[in-house]
């Protein structure tokens, strides 16, 4: 099973029993998996917020693919079925647009925000992936309900020019921009497809707590949508393939931000700036200390020549 947009997988080691992780997370013993969730009680609102303490719940069973794969089909089922039963009824699933017409009728007309979920068709993905992804689009629509969102489903690699103009490309889809069309603003999500993070995106951009980009002209929907191009797209299968690691790390290019989105550039921009901030912490400590030193042998040295000078006298 692949679980890659339903749960964000983290590993961390630990050498010692006394490890405050483990201590944290009352782990008597390694290896051991937890799932960490938000509570389903907790507002799109409120996890926008970003101020939301996590739940913890440990794999009971031996560590086993079969048992742990069950176990977090179950979690994943019941974490749905509490979003559904807290979610307003009169929700319709996003319409698919495939026109000019249609993006009009179902965005710009409508005012507020429009969440186009970019969800490529089963052209380029199978038919159960593309139903799992409206679904999901559906869900976020569902917590994101009573704000001002309007949500719309477009393929971006049938209308892949206006994709591009928001920064959506084949290797960054499916994704969700949220669009303002009267101030001509956008911000496209970087990171997984999952209900809740679409709607956490929604909420960010609502509350102005992430970066938007002004789009002056946005482009048109081509009815019945652009001739394919083969080098485009290809379809999203498991490929199974030996790899050294070693080689991938070592690979160099001239330019590290070549073929990546503004958002995902932003990201690297911010953590790149904390980068140089906890480098330039480190040396000013390491001056500090230097410096310290320095004193304290200049100290030793003054007390030396003090007795030296003592006993001279006595002689």
């Amino acid at each position: 099973a692949n679980f890659k947009d339903d749960f964000h997988f983290g590993f961390f080691q630990a050498d010692d029993k006394n490890d405050p992780n483990l201590q944290k997370f009352n782990i008597p013993k390694l290896p051991a998996v937890q799932l960490l969730f938000v509570n389903p009680a907790v507002t799109p609102q409120q996890e926008a917020s970003g101020n939301v303490q996590m739940n913890s719940a440990p794999f009971p069973g031996p560590m086993n693919y079969i048992y742990l794969r069950q176990w977090l089909l179950e979690a994943k089922n019941q974490i749905k079925r509490k979003d559904e039963a807290k979610s307003p009824g009169k929700v319709t699933p996003p319409p698919h647009v495939t026109t000019q017409k249609e993006f009009e009728d179902e965005c710009k007309s409508k005012g507020g925000l429009c969440a186009i979920a970019f969800i490529p068709g089963t052209s380029s993905s199978s038919q159960s992936m593309f139903e799992d992804r409206m679904e999901r689009a559906f869900e976020a629509a569902k917590l994101t309900s009573g704000r001002p969102f309007t949500w719309i489903v477009v393929d971006p690699i049938v209308q892949k020019t206006f994709a591009k103009a928001f920064d959506v490309l084949p290797h960054n889809s499916p994704t969700v921009t949220v669009l303002q069309p009267r101030k001509g603003r956008y911000a496209t999500m970087s990171g997984s497809f999952d209900p809740r993070e679409l709607a956490r995106h929604c909420e960010l951009v609502l509350n102005g707590k992430t970066r938007t980009f002004m789009i002056q002209d946005v482009p048109k929907i081509i009815d019945g949508g652009e001739s394919e191009d083969e080098n485009d797209y290809e379809p999203e299968e498991p490929i199974e393939e030996e790899f050294d690691l070693n080689d991938i790390m070592g690979e160099e290019t001239e330019d590290a931000t070549l073929g990546l989105t503004r958002a995902e550039i932003a990201e690297l921009e911010r953590k790149k700036e904390e980068e140089e901030l906890a480098e330039a912490a480190r040396v000013k400590e390491e001056e500090e200390k230097k410096q310290q030193q320095q004193k304290s042998s200049g100290k030793k040295k003054k007390k030396k020549g003090k007795k030296g000078k003592k006993k001279k006298e006595d002689l």
